[in-house]
């Protein structure tokens, strides 16, 4: 099937059309892998809870806390039924909302009752002069400095350029439909099309390839955090699962223009084969 080419340029034109196609593909690519992992909430939120963090920052915390009292001239033993799992995890989700919501009230503080509780269950008194007080003041600084979202800053940052994505994602996607139907009117026969939507699939598959393994062994992620440090695990989760979620939405999306090309080569095939032969059989004699 021929179809004519609207431009005496086609040819020249249809190459722009299939590098600006594969720009934007590579574009919407980015903006899908950054949704779905570095600014989504329930991303950080499911790496928090799978990275040991959680319960490496409630042993912190229980023994800073026990110092305290200790200092104090008393037990530990209330702490730990005040400072539980489940009260650390609440309070760092909390504050993870917090972040990607702008709330800045913390309601999570567990030691409003400590000092009753001591005093029910130790004794009536402090072992120092307004002991119980201090203690309790110590554990609420310790429960707040501890409870603040780990990488807050460089989160905060990365934040900012929500909008800057969500913008690029729709209008990447706009321009790649464009360019698809572009391409469809400035090609002369199927063939051409179909090549120019397999040249644009397969330069976002390359691109997608080569940016993600820039960031999984190029960009040393993995040094920007020490290793000793309480939420090393926890970043190299949270970043280091960009790499894959580029290559993931490269492929997704080169699959797009790939899809079309194979509809396009079955409605041809099955419009051949419905077309009416041309033959004539000769009488036999």
């Amino acid at each position: 099937m021929i179809r004519p080419a609207e431009h005496p340029g086609a040819a020249r034109l249809s190459v722009m059309v299939q590098l600006v196609g594969s720009v934007c593909a590579v574009l919407l690519a980015l903006s899908l892998a950054l949704a779905a992992t570095l600014l989504r909430e329930g991303h950080f939120a499911a790496c928090i809870e799978n990275s040991g963090y959680l319960d490496t920052l409630h042993t912190a915390i229980l023994d800073t806390c026990g110092g305290y009292a200790a200092a104090a001239g008393t037990t530990a033993d209330p702490l730990a039924d005040i400072i539980t799992p489940e009260a650390v995890r609440a309070g760092v989700l909390h504050r993870a909302d917090g972040l990607w919501h702008g709330s800045t009230v913390d309601e999570t503080d567990p030691f409003n009752d400590l000092i009753v509780t001591y005093q029910d269950n130790v004794a009536p008194e402090p072992a120092a002069y307004d002991g119980y007080r201090i203690l309790q003041y110590n554990c609420q600084m310790e429960w707040k400095s501890a409870m603040a979202t780990p990488f807050s800053a460089a989160i905060s940052m990365v934040l900012q350029y929500r909008t800057v994505v969500a913008v690029t994602m729709y209008l990447s996607a706009l321009l790649l439909v464009g360019c698809i139907a572009l391409q469809y009117r400035l090609a002369a026969r199927w063939r051409v099309f179909c090549r120019g939507l397999l040249h644009m699939a397969d330069a976002c598959l390359l691109a997608g390839a080569v940016l993600a393994g820039w960031l999984g062994f190029g960009s040393g992620y993995r040094s920007w955090t020490a290793v000793g440090d309480i939420g090393y695990t926890l970043f190299c989760r949270w970043f280091g699962a960009l790499a894959p979620a580029v290559l993931g939405c490269a492929a997704l999306v080169a699959a797009i223009p790939t899809g079309l090309v194979f509809w396009v080569c079955v409605q041809y095939h099955r419009a051949k084969a419905q077309r009416p032969s041309c033959k004539t059989e000769k009488p036999v004699l």
